[in-house]
C-alpha cells in the first residue's frame, strides 16, 4: 500500500511541474507577445512604393497678354505743339489717314520771312542787273567786273534762300501731321493737345492688323529647352466664356532683363517663348495661358523624387528588407547609395542596383537610418 501511495504522489507531482511549466512558458510567450507588440508601436513608421516604369514628364506652362505680331511707333520730330488729336487709342484706322495735326504757325511765319528775303533779293538782282546795262554803255571795264561779280554773288545768296525755303515748306508738310503707315489698330496714344510730345518717346503706336497676333511669355530655361520650334499648342484665351485657340512656336530665346521675371527677379534661367496665334475673334489685350505636357525619353525604371536623400558621401534611399520570424515579419531599412541620372518634378531615374520589387522608402514618421527596424504605414 506504501508503495502506491508513493507512485500516486510521484504523479501528481510531475502534472504540477507540467502544469507550472506551461503556465510559466505561456506567460513567457504573452510577455514575448506584449513586448514585441509594444515596440511594433514605438518604431519608426515608413510609407514606400515600388519602382515604376516610365517615361520622364514635364509640365511647361506660360501666361500673357495677347498682342499684335507688328506694332509701329511713330514720333513727333518737329517739337512743335499738339494742335489737334483726331484719334482715339482702340481706333481702327486706314492707311494715309491723319492721327495728329501739329501747331506749325511758328514755321509758317519763319517760311513768310525767308520767302521776304528772298523777294527782297530778287528785287537787288535786278536792281544790279539794270546797272549792269547801263554800265556796258561807254562803262569803265573794272566797273563792269565789279557788277558782274556782286550779281554772281547775289545768285549764290539766292540759291542758298531757296534751299532754305523749300526745306522749311518740307518740314511743314511732313512735320505739320502723323499719318497711319498701313491699315491697323491705335494701340498707344501719348498726346494732348496745347503740348509739345516728349522727345524721344513714341506718340503713337500703331498696331498691323494683318499680320495677325502673338503670345508673349517667359518660361524656364529647362522646359522651354524640351519646345521645339514650329510646333503648335493649344492656348487658353481668358474671357468670360475661356476658349482654346491654337498656337505655333515661332521663336524661343534668352529672356530680356525688362521681361517677366522669376520671384527673386532673376532671368539668368528664363527664355522667351512666342507663339503665333491667327484668330479672327481676337482684338489685341486679352490674357491668355498655355499648359504642356511632354514625355521625354524611353520608359525607364524610375523612383519618386521624394525617395531619394543626400549625405556627405552623396545621394542615397533607402529599401525594406524583410525577415520572417514566429512571432511575425520584421523590416529593416537598407542604406543604398545611387546617382540621379535624370528627373522631373515629381520622379528619378537612378543609376545603381535598383529591382523592380524593391520597396523604397518614401515617407517616415521620425528620421531613420541604416539598419533600423521600422513598421510599414
Amino acid at each position: 500500500m506504501i508503495g502506491l501511495a508513493d507512485e500516486v504522489i510521484r504523479a501528481r507531482r510531475k502534472q504540477t511541474i507540467r502544469w507550472a511549466a506551461g503556465i510559466f512558458m505561456g506567460c513567457l510567450l504573452l510577455l514575448t507577445f506584449f513586448s514585441n507588440t509594444y515596440q511594433q508601436m514605438t518604431i519608426p513608421k515608413v510609407s514606400v512604393e515600388k519602382p515604376q516604369i516610365s517615361q520622364l514628364s514635364y509640365e511647361i506652362e506660360g501666361e500673357g497678354t495677347i498682342r499684335p505680331k507688328r506694332t509701329v511707333s511713330l514720333y513727333d520730330q518737329s517739337g512743335w505743339e499738339v494742335k489737334e488729336v483726331l484719334v482715339n487709342e482702340g481706333d481702327t484706322v486706314k492707311k494715309g489717314q491723319q492721327l495728329i495735326v501739329f501747331d506749325s504757325s511758328s514755321a509758317a511765319k519763319n517760311l513768310a520771312d525767308e520767302q521776304d528775303r528772298f523777294a527782297k533779293q530778287q528785287l537787288d538782282l535786278e536792281k544790279l542787273q539794270d546797272a549792269l546795262k547801263l554800265n556796258g554803255i561807254g562803262g569803265e571795264a573794272s566797273k563792269l567786273e565789279d557788277s558782274k561779280r556782286q550779281i554772281a554773288s547775289l545768285k549764290l545768296d539766292m540759291s542758298i534762300q531757296a534751299r532754305k525755303i523749300a526745306s522749311i515748306q518740307k518740314d511743314i508738310s511732313d512735320k505739320g501731321s502723323l499719318a497711319a503707315p498701313f491699315d491697323g489698330l491705335i494701340s498707344d496714344l501719348q498726346a494732348d493737345e496745347g503740348l509739345s510730345a516728349s522727345q524721344g518717346k513714341a506718340v503713337v503706336q500703331i498696331s498691323d492688323l494683318s499680320q495677325g497676333w502673338e503670345l508673349e511669355t517667359s518660361v524656364d530655361a529647362d522646359s522651354a529647352n524640351r519646345i521645339v520650334t514650329g510646333e503648335t499648342i493649344d492656348v487658353r484665351i481668358k474671357e468670360t466664356e475661356p476658349r482654346n485657340v491654337k498656337g505655333k512656336v515661332s521663336a524661343i530665346e534668352k529672356a530680356d532683363s525688362g521681361g517677366n521675371q522669376t520671384q527673386s527677379g532673376n532671368t539668368s534661367n528664363m527664355k522667351q517663348v512666342t507663339l503665333d496665334i491667327d484668330d479672327p475673334k481676337l482684338t489685341g489685350g486679352e490674357q491668355a495661358e498655355f499648359q504642356l505636357t511632354k514625355k521625354v525619353g524611353m520608359p525607364r525604371l524610375m523612383v519618386p523624387k521624394s525617395a531619394v536623400k543626400t549625405d556627405s558621401q552623396g545621394e542615397y534611399i533607402f529599401t525594406i528588407q524583410e525577415s520572417k520570424s514566429p512571432l511575425g515579419n520584421e523590416f529593416r531599412v537598407v542604406k543604398k547609395y545611387v546617382h540621379t541620372e535624370d528627373s522631373d518634378e515629381t520622379n528619378a531615374v537612378l543609376k545603381g542596383t535598383i529591382m523592380p520589387d524593391d520597396k523604397i522608402v518614401t515617407e517616415s514618421s521620425e528620421p531613420i537610418s541604416d539598419g533600423d527596424l521600422v513598421r510599414l504605414n
